[in-house]
């Protein structure tokens, strides 16, 4: 999701490729909030009200804080056991994933086309 939101933002604002030609530094870099808002003022016309906390799951999966736990607890001979590491356990968690991977994917294959685009060959058919 962030690397999809990441090249939405840079080809909506291209002002910010010269932070992601010197390096994305994270100090410099918007985070993946700001981005989402900018994409949800630039895009959407600001359709949703707030985007507040809109980022707040996907921070805490990725980053195992407390709030990671409805993701990272498992049971353990009937004892609820917090994963330090990645769950590879849980076909459920695993659809859930996908489920929310595969738009992004989708996302993501369409901005490169847009991007980039298709040369036409000798044959005047994309290649």
């Amino acid at each position: 999701m962030e690397r999809a939101v990441t090249m939405l933002y840079l080809f909506c604002n291209p002002d910010a490729l010269p932070i992601w030609n010197d390096g994305w530094d994270y100090k410099r870099r918007p985070g993946l909030q700001k981005m989402v808002e900018y994409l949800n003022d630039k895009l959407l016309d600001s359709r949703f009200t707030s985007m507040k906390g809109f980022t707040q799951d996907f921070n805490s999966a990725t980053h195992g804080d407390p709030l990671s736990a409805k993701w990272n607890v498992v049971l353990s001979e009937g004892v609820p056991v917090f994963l330090v590491s990645k769950n590879l356990g849980s076909p459920r968690l695993a659809d859930e994933i996908c489920a929310e991977a595969v738009p992004w994917l989708a996302a993501t294959m369409g901005m490169m086309s847009a991007a980039f685009g298709q040369e036409e060959g000798t044959s005047g058919k994309p290649n």
